[in-house]
């Protein structure tokens, strides 16, 4: 992709390494594109010497159309062309461009280049916005990890609503995380849960990244399948965190009839699955 400047000495196009040049000097940039013959005949330059009240509106004016006969000329006026260079102007070209657009300054652009600078530079706004208030947003960090377990019906014989299950808790600044599995036992089925880290103290004060359900073992754990058992499944739930990761497995063995349910509330995941 070859780009242009000025040479001051003589006063003739020279390739340059980056558009952005094009702002350093427009009175003489300008004077070369109204005098140059060829240009002069094929451009749209002659709004160039129209002078505008505001300073700042006839600097970017200024930017804006030495940037469009730029991309004119190299390459014309294409919407693919057009696009592929958006991405190679500086950012004070672009909001040259902008603020022509925004001050109705548009009737000496070519109809492509209006609608197609008009829609990259909403886009690039967008994105950017998007960006900022990502990043503004406070990340929901650990306050606590406790392992728990609630029988289905407590010493008195009450039924306990979300009893019955055994598991981990994880508290956030935005929301309680449960990772659990029933914990009533049928018959003679092999079930339980684990976490991936005995140190969960680690990841106090961690940013929770992402939470989700794979197949894939982080660690190799010792689960006590038994050997007569054909049924069961194992489970695994990855909290990523910017420390590391938190596998959850919970995991039960038995003859088809005695399953358990594997439940994960969280506001990334919901999960309930029997096993």
């Amino acid at each position: 992709m070859t780009m242009w400047a000025i040479d001051p000495e003589t006063q003739r196009l020279v390739e340059f390494e980056s558009i952005g040049v094009f702002a350093d000097d427009l009175a003489t940039i300008k004077n070369f594109f109204v005098n140059h013959p060829t240009i002069q005949q094929e451009s749209k330059m002659e709004n160039v010497q129209n002078t505008l009240n505001n300073a700042e509106l006839n600097k970017a004016k200024d930017i804006a159309q030495i940037v469009h006969c730029f991309i004119e000329f190299n390459g014309g006026l294409k919407y693919t062309n057009i696009a592929e260079k958006w991405y190679m102007l500086t950012d004070a070209e672009k909001d040259a461009i902008h603020i022509c657009h925004a001050n109705n300054m548009t009737a000496w652009m070519d109809t492509n280049f209006m609608m197609v600078s008009k829609t990259l530079y909403n886009k690039e706004m967008k994105e950017m916005k998007e960006k900022a208030e990502m990043k503004e947003k406070v990340a929901e960090t650990i306050t606590s990890i406790q392992e728990i377990s609630i029988a289905r019906y407590d010493s008195k014989g009450a039924y306990a609503e979300d009893g019955g299950y055994s598991g981990f808790t994880i508290e956030t600044t935005e929301q309680e995380i449960m990772l659990l599995i029933e914990n009533e036992q049928c018959c003679c089925e092999d079930w339980g849960y684990l976490l991936s880290e005995d140190n969960t103290e680690m990841f106090i004060g961690a940013e929770i990244m992402n939470i989700f359900v794979t197949d894939t073992e982080y660690k190799n754990y010792d689960i006590p399948f038994g050997d007569s058992l054909d049924a069961g499944d194992v489970v695994f739930v990855n909290v990523d965190t910017n420390v590391g990761r938190l596998q959850f497995v919970a995991y039960n063995a038995h003859n088809g009839y005695y399953g358990h349910s594997v439940r994960v509330v969280s506001n990334q995941l919901k999960l309930d699955k029997s096993i």
